[in-house]
């Protein structure tokens, strides 16, 4: 490689791998030829001294190679792209910090050593060589893998440009951007596109078609399975109006009309519906209106989607939040209890609801927390035999109409205590110390007030209501505790105090202090 004078420069001698490696550029050294040990001409001499002194005058100005030199090292060492300095033949001379991060290689370890041979996976061999020979004679771009020292296959887009210095090449260097988190996320993009349209295109969704005044023109399975009908032809048959059979408040019908009279497509139309045997469901509806040649609208068309699920989630996952704000915000077991009732009834019905903790040094219920249309909070009460009782003693939660009622009354388990309901829904109240208590919610008009779901629902949040609980009392006892030991402490004879590791006086109390006229603290 030859530079000529005047020429910036920064490389990295290497005879041999393994011989010892000098980083030399412009702003350390200076090109000259070697000096001959003798014989040298007075001529060669004064040659030699007058290229010296040129060279520290150059080294020395504002526009100095050793000036340039500077900048151009200070850009590749800046660099976030990876970049390697190559020799004609493919031989690594230079690399700057970011392609020793990027591939894990130190310049020492590769300096002299053919760059294909490092990092070219043996699949990409051939491909790796023809690359690197285009970049000797023009600007070369590629996307393609690379191995780093640890073995693990990098993507990356490299730029190779070819090196000349007076129209001779001399070199090359290339450009390593890091592209593996872009494919990953390309890729992630992808899967989750074709997901969402294997989803999208196999979805068993509700189908329908209707009159204006409410009538179904047709229905799919899935549209009658949803709404409890054997078949869209029984559907069909029974519902001659949608918006006073299928609509549990028909004013969300003439609001759907109102809307899709306006807009022609309506998306997302969140309502509830009755199914065939009365139970409430919530469904989301993309509908759009054909119309006539005259532009009258004719019929709707449209899919439905049952979004129960995710409504009554919403509403769970929202009651465990403010279960937990609730235990935060509140100072007393009132009005935690208050609030977490008011969380449950966006969820299900509690306007007949009691909260009955067991002390156990009286063995009574004590009912911190009741509501009730007929019935009054009662008085501590022993345990007894009611449904109350039962659940606390078996310690399941128990759906109990009627008719289970009657069952477990003939038995001799359960016994009428107050206003008899024929829905009755109980939860025990369990920590991980011990059942505490019993949570329960009663409908007197409607037997199926109460399904599964509830009760899976405040199983599932009695143990966080039975926590809340339990912190709460326990924060009243240490309350209590720290009265009664301050008024102790106050009024001992003595003098009590605590000192730091340099004995000053931390805190002092005690009846004491009043004979040495101190204060206390």
């Amino acid at each position: 490689m030859k530079f000529s004078a005047g020429d910036p420069w920064s490389f990295v001698v290497c005879s041999k791998p393994g011989v010892k490696v000098r980083k030399m550029s412009s702003r350390t050294s200076t090109l000259r030829p070697k000096r001959k040990a003798a014989g040298r001409s007075s001529g060669d001499a004064k040659h030699a001294s007058q290229a010296d002194d040129s060279a520290r005058s150059d080294a020395s100005g504002p526009g100095s190679i050793a000036a340039h030199a500077a900048y151009l090292q200070a850009l590749s060492e800046n660099n976030p792209l990876g970049i390697v300095v190559l020799d004609v033949n493919g031989t690594v001379q230079m690399c700057n910090p970011a392609f020793e991060c990027l591939f894990g290689y130190q310049m020492s370890e590769i300096a002299g050593v053919k760059l294909d041979s490092v990092l070219a996976p043996h699949h990409r061999a051939t491909e790796a060589a023809e690359f690197t020979a285009r970049t000797a004679g023009e600007v070369t771009r590629a996307t393609t893998q690379r191995r780093r020292r640890d073995g693990l296959l990098l993507d990356v887009h490299i730029i190779g440009v070819p090196l000349a210095v007076a129209g001779k090449r001399f070199g090359s260097f290339a450009m390593y951007e890091d592209i593996s988190e872009r494919r990953r996320a390309e890729e992630a993009r992808r899967q989750a596109e074709e997901k969402f349209r294997s989803l999208f295109e196999n979805a068993v969704e509700g189908i329908f078609q209707t009159t204006v005044d409410g009538r179904y023109l047709s229905v799919n399975p899935a549209l009658s399975r949803m709404c409890g009908y054997s078949s869209p032809e029984e559907m069909m048959a029974q519902v001659r109006d949608v918006g006073r059979t299928v609509y549990a408040d028909p004013q969300c019908r003439d609001e759907f009309k109102r809307l899709i009279q306006e807009r022609s497509v309506i998306e997302g139309f969140e309502y509830q519906i009755r199914r065939k045997d009365g139970a409430k469901i919530w469904i989301s509806e993309n509908a759009h209106a054909v119309r006539d040649a005259r532009g009258k609208i004719v019929s709707y068309e449209g899919t439905v989607e049952d979004i129960s699920e995710r409504k009554r989630s919403e509403l769970e996952r929202q009651v465990t939040t403010e279960i937990i704000h609730s235990v935060n915000v509140t100072d007393n077991l009132d009005d935690l209890l208050k609030m977490i009732h008011s969380a449950l009834r966006n969820v299900l019905y509690a306007e007949n609801c009691f909260v009955a903790l067991y002390e156990p040094s009286t063995s009574m219920f004590h009912f911190p927390f009741f509501v009730d249309r007929y019935d009054v909070a009662p008085a501590p009460q022993k345990v007894g035999r009611s449904c109350t009782a039962y659940v606390y003693h078996t310690g399941r939660a128990m759906l109990i109409p009627q008719t289970v009622f009657d069952k477990l009354a003939e038995d001799g388990d359960v016994e009428l205590v107050g206003t008899p309901s024929p829905s009755w829904l109980g939860v025990p109240l369990r920590t991980p110390a011990a059942t505490i208590g019993v949570l329960v919610v009663q409908h007197y008009e409607d037997a199926d007030a109460f399904t599964e779901r509830d009760l899976e629902f405040l199983t599932s949040v009695g143990g966080q209501i039975a926590l809340a609980i339990d912190r709460k009392r326990a924060d009243a006892r240490v309350r209590e505790s720290e009265a009664r030991l301050r008024v102790l402490v106050e009024q001992l004879p003595a003098v009590l105090w605590t000192v730091d590791q340099d004995l000053r006086f931390t805190s002092c109390v005690g009846a004491g202090l009043t004979r040495l006229g101190l204060k206390p603290n």
